[in-house]
């Protein structure tokens, strides 16, 4: 065999093992997309059910109840829906309760007034 046919078949070789591991690597960076991204949607819907909680909450305590909180994403409370948005996406849950449609986010009072509840930013 020839120096040159050695370098050949080794040259081969190294361009499989590296096509190889690009495919594989391939895979890692769009599971790793895809993990990204159910991420946030669990981050949004733990903000959309501490909403849907708060609003319970206040709810069921009563007259003169009054729960402070936060919160990071934009939220809309429509008609029985909370629609809480941010990372190029949405989530929704539901709550219970009467309330008045609305628009939030950053730091939140939720007062509950004669049994009137009343969401507002601080």
């Amino acid at each position: 065999m020839k120096t040159g046919q050695i370098s050949l078949e080794f040259i081969i070789a190294i361009s499989l093992v590296i096509f190889i591991f690009l495919i594989f690597f391939s895979f890692y960076l769009e599971k790793n997309a895809s993990i990204r991204v159910s991420d946030k949607v669990i981050k949004l819907k733990r903000e959309c059910f501490r909403v849907s909680n708060a609003l319970s909450s206040a709810v069921e305590l009563g007259d003169g109840a009054v729960i402070d909180f936060n919160v990071s994403s934009r939220v809309f409370i429509n008609s029985g829906s909370i629609i809480v948005e941010g990372f190029n996406t949405s989530s929704v849950c539901s709550y219970r309760g009467d309330i008045i449609n609305s628009t939030f986010t950053g730091r939140v009072n939720i007062i509950n007034n004669n049994g009137f509840v009343t969401i507002k930013n601080a």
